[in-house]
């Protein structure tokens, strides 16, 4: 899991802030408190409900408030898989370089050791994303268009990268 190492943390906190300061960047000021929140235990941040909407009598709903919330989660995941990818086309056996290229994207620093992906590799992708969307949304009873904001902030590095 990307959060038990400094350097997962690292590219979860730089995706995360990016992600979050071009789609809620009204969400900026309760940043560093639900990061925080996050790394202590990604468990319990997830357990602890912002709101609970008692739902007709049927049991209790958790929805999460903020988009911040959401992104944290999402992206241990989605940045797992895409590791796994970028280590695929980069040739290599250890993820290391992998996290730094991804880091980079988001902190905007180039690597001359990226990989590049093609139309179709790209495709793969955003197939697996929308799984992990699917399945997401479901087990952490998160709004799928949340889901899809992310994906798409990640595939649009990912494109950006390749142009």
């Amino acid at each position: 899991m990307l959060t038990n190492n400094e350097q997962g943390r690292a590219l979860i906190n730089s995706a995360a802030y990016a992600i979050i300061s071009e789609k809620a960047p009204h969400e900026l000021p309760l940043y560093v408190s639900y990061r925080d929140s996050y790394f202590a235990n990604p468990k319990l941040f997830l357990e602890t409900p912002q709101t609970k909407d008692e739902a007709l009598g049927f049991g209790t709903s958790i929805h999460l408030e903020a988009f911040s919330q959401v992104v944290f989660p999402i992206l241990s995941t989605m940045l797992t898989l895409l590791i796994q990818e970028a280590v695929k086309a980069m040739g290599k056996d250890t993820g290391t370089s992998a996290v730094k290229w991804l880091q980079g994207l988001f902190d905007k620093k180039p690597n001359d050791k990226a990989p590049t992906f093609t139309s179709k590799q790209l495709a793969e992708i955003k197939k697996e994303l929308d799984k992990i969307a699917d399945k997401e949304s479901r087990c952490l009873n998160i709004k799928k268009p949340e889901i899809e904001i992310i994906r798409d902030a990640l595939l649009a590095r990912l494109a950006l990268h390749n142009s």
